[in-house]
């Protein structure tokens, strides 16, 4: 599963510029109109292709945030602890470990015994701890949920702030109309 399309937003956004930025030269164009009149015309255009633009941000961040949460649920939620004790023991562990070394190792015995709640554990570790070895091999051992994996990674990513790229593209494909 992927994040909604960023381009996709982009390209209707532009569309809503492109409308508004024509319109804003035909009022300008209108010699019938007062310098008032213009002035008024265009702040009316700009308000409602910029409202537009708004609420098309919105719409995309939600949609990104309730994809982020499906995405968690499927991945992370998926095991029922049967024994809350074990439950706890495999976040105990997975909180303890200190390098992504130590965790990969930890991962290795995990996933020979088949205890996935341990499993799981160390791979929320890993996204929150920016460890990439580990959260891959998350996603080789359940490859299912690689596509959900990758979305859950952007998104801690995005929230970090550790991807100025895609932060700086969420804001370029939002520019209000300044025309």
């Amino acid at each position: 599963m992927a994040q909604p399309n960023l381009e996709d937003y982009a390209n209707r956004v532009q569309a809503i510029r492109t409308k508004a930025e024509s319109d804003i030269a035909a009022v300008r164009a209108d010699v019938r109109l007062s310098v008032e009149g213009k002035r008024e015309k265009v702040d009316r255009i700009r308000d409602t292709a910029n409202r537009s633009i708004a609420g098309l941000h919105e719409q995309y961040e939600a949609a990104v945030q309730s994809d982020t949460l499906r995405a968690r649920k499927r991945v992370f939620e998926r095991y029922i602890a049967v024994d809350p004790i074990a439950q706890r023991d495999a976040v105990e562990r997975a909180q303890k470990v200190q390098t992504e070394e130590e965790a990969l190792g930890l991962f290795a015995v995990a996933k020979r015994l088949r205890d996935e709640s341990l499993m799981r554990e160390l791979a929320l570790v890993g996204i929150t701890r920016q460890w990439v070895q580990l959260v891959n091999a998350y996603g080789d051992a359940n490859p299912l949920y690689a596509d959900d994996l990758e979305v859950v990674w952007y998104a801690e990513m995005q929230a970090q702030a550790q991807d100025p790229r895609a932060l700086m593209a969420v804001a370029m494909a939002f520019m209000n109309v300044n025309a």
